[in-house]
């Protein structure tokens, strides 16, 4: 998890630390999409060690696998990832405000509840 988490927040960085050099940035090229891309990359990489021990450290022990899946780490990780860069893009746009921050934090924690109840492996048909 920490070399993989690693990994892609170095990627996501050197992303945007070429972007940057780049600045600033001309009327043709519009590389706002390119850099909300970095910034997502950026923060899931560096949100999926901290997913893992937050995993470790409060998660249901299950006897079978030991905790949860790359696939299900890697999603909630990213689900970070699209909370920091919408929170980003709001900011861009001067609309956000710490309550915007936090409704969509909450939309997104219900659609990861409602994938875990619906993808749960521990439960019987």
């Amino acid at each position: 998890m920490l070399v993989s988490g690693g990994a892609a927040a170095a990627a996501g960085l050197a992303s945007i630390g070429s972007l940057v050099k780049q600045w600033p940035v001309s009327g043709e090229s519009d590389l706002r999409s390119t850099f909300f891309a970095s910034l997502w990359l950026t923060i899931c990489g560096a949100a999926l060690p901290l997913v893992w021990l937050l995993h470790r450290r409060f998660g249901r022990t299950r006897a079978a696998n030991g905790g949860p899946g790359f696939g299900t780490l890697a999603r909630q990780a990213a689900w970070v990832g699209a909370w920091g860069t919408a929170c980003a893009w709001l900011q861009m746009h001067r609309m956000f405000s710490w309550a915007m921050g936090l409704l969509v934090a909450v939309v997104l924690v219900l659609l990861e509840a409602l994938l875990q109840t619906r993808l749960d492996p521990d439960e019987e048909p």
